[in-house]
This record gives C-alpha cells, structure tokens and sequence, in this order.
C-alpha cells in the first residue's frame, strides 16, 4: 500500500506496526508502540487503524453507502 505523499510525509521515515491483534490487551499495545513512534517524528501503518478492512468498516451501514 503507497502512503500519500506530500511534502510533511515525504520527509517522515515509515514503520509497519503489527503483530498479534487476537485480545484489546495487544491491539494496545500495538497502537501504544505506534503513538511512541510518531511521537519521534515516524509515520506509522497500523494495519487495525490503517488497512483496507478498518477503511470499509466506517462505511458499513454507512447512509452514503
């Protein structure tokens, strides 16, 4: 997936954050380390915040839909 690019993100270096995602205790933690991160000047993908799936869910049910 290509990150949108512009000049405030062509100088950001990018981190893919996963790993498991089976509990809210790791999804947490997950998003934790990210917010560390981009507190450092990173971008981050968090594939739960980031991904095709959470994309379409905030279309579901959606009345533009």
């Amino acid at each position: 997936m290509e990150m949108p690019m512009d000049e405030k993100t062509a100088e950001k270096e990018y981190v893919y954050c996963s790993g498991p995602l089976f509990c809210p205790e790791e999804i947490g933690g997950m998003t934790a380390i990210a917010e560390l991160l981009e507190s450092e000047g990173y971008g981050t993908f968090l594939p739960h915040r980031d991904g095709l799936e959470a994309h379409l869910l905030k279309h579901v049910n959606s009345p533009l839909g």
